[in-house]
């Protein structure tokens, strides 16, 4: 089996999406569980088609990147909570990481291109990124032990339309 065959494999069935994670015995006990996955790889093939996924610092991706007219930038951030209560991260954001963020959002909303941050509701974060749509998202973070519902930031640059939410595998949405 091809190696990004089976990473998708283990991050469809893995708790919470994190393959280090135990792992769903229930989803693995579907009849045609390969023949959705097989559909699913073909529909997000093509929804990300021309799509440029990077894992690096946001500095060096604005920099590797020269955000221009027509980008449409998805940035997801350490959440400032991470860094009030521990090393849930790998790599947790001090708050001048988080003011570089909001430049180089900055910069990509001058050069015309347009951007989404997912946030954790904190003043701070309302107050660094006041001059652009802050929208509210209720959510229950499932890879929390507390189960009561919170609201998550998704900030851009422009008026988004939220009808409902779609995932990457909903062919009708």
């Amino acid at each position: 089996m091809n190696i990004k065959l089976r990473y998708y494999y283990l991050i469809k069935n893995a708790f919470n999406k994190n393959v280090y994670n135990v792992f769903s015995k229930a989803e693995g006990l579907k009849k045609n569980w390969h023949t959705e996955l097989l559909e699913e790889l073909k529909w997000s093939r093509k929804m990300i088609n021309g799509i440029i996924i990077e894992n690096l610092d946001f500095r060096e991706l604005a920099k590797r990147y020269e955000p221009q007219k027509g980008d449409c930038w998805y940035l997801d951030p350490p959440y400032v909570v991470a860094g009030e209560k521990g090393s849930y991260y790998f790599h947790d954001f001090t708050e001048s990481d988080h003011e570089d963020l909001k430049l180089v959002c900055d910069k990509i909303d001058e050069n015309g291109g347009n951007f989404m941050v997912s946030y954790d509701d904190r003043d701070i974060i309302r107050d660094l990124f006041s001059k652009y749509h802050i929208n509210e998202i209720k959510t229950v973070y499932s890879g929390s032990s507390d189960k009561s519902e919170k609201i998550e930031l998704v900030i851009t640059n422009y008026k988004p339309v939220f009808e409902h939410q779609v995932t990457m595998f909903n062919k009708e949405g």
